[in-house]
């Protein structure tokens, strides 16, 4: 009675389990592609491309590597990250989700609508005191002379201007906590408000200066030049 031909399959399983006892590193796609093209450059008489093998290679390697004690990332495997809320957060048949308290950090400050001379109530958004539509205003009128410094036909804000944008930027920098900000950029600005129109006029009287000495010159050489004639 003749012996059964072994098949392809048979044969890939005997190979794998082989590559795994001598510790084949099948950690990247890379890695495992070279096993397969050397599985087909190994058994020519199955005619096999490592593409027609690549699903079966990969679904007895993901079966009997954890038998060999292998980890997902030595079989190559991403493993989806898994953050401690989801963790410690169950769902029930109902699809409700019960989130667990997180602690509070130390130095964090709590956000929430705060009543002036009142404490703020716990989870409510913070919210800047010393943000207010003018001191808004007047930071962007900072920024606005320090541009004019620059460009000195640059018209500064009216004071309708500066009330509209200090309403459209009140929501959004009345709940900066950072103190770095507070301490340093915004007086810088405030500054500016202060520091720029003064540079902007010295530009300008220096540049009539030097038109007029410009001028002067040109006057000069014109009764020298008459003189001479």
């Amino acid at each position: 009675m003749s012996e059964e031909p072994i098949t392809q399959a048979d044969s890939l399983r005997t190979w794998i389990e082989n590559k795994i006892k001598e510790k084949f590193d099948y950690s990247k796609a890379s890695y495992k592609k070279n096993d397969r093209i050397a599985f087909c450059n190994a058994h020519p008489e199955f005619k096999a491309t490592e593409k027609s093998i690549r699903s079966h290679h990969n679904k007895i390697l993901d079966e009997i590597g954890p038998k060999n004690g292998k980890t997902p990332n030595e079989l190559g495997k991403k493993v989806p990250k898994v953050s401690s809320t989801m963790l410690s957060s169950k769902s029930d048949m109902d699809s409700s989700i019960e989130p667990v308290p997180q602690p509070e950090i130390p130095g964090t400050i709590p956000s929430g609508p705060q009543i002036p001379g009142q404490p703020p109530t716990p989870d409510a958004p913070y919210i800047n005191p010393n943000m207010t539509v003018d001191s808004i205003g007047a930071i962007a009128q900072g920024g606005m002379a320090g541009i004019k410094a620059i460009l000195p036909e640059l018209e500064l804000l009216t004071e309708e201007e500066q009330k509209s944008i200090g309403a459209i930027l009140l929501p959004p920098l009345s709940r900066i906590s950072d103190e770095r900000i507070q301490l340093y950029l915004l007086p810088i600005l405030g500054v500016l408000g202060i520091v720029g129109p003064k540079i902007a006029k010295a530009r300008g009287i220096r540049k009539e200066k030097k038109i007029r000495e410009k001028q002067e010159k040109e006057i000069k050489e014109a009764d020298k030049e008459t003189k001479d004639d």
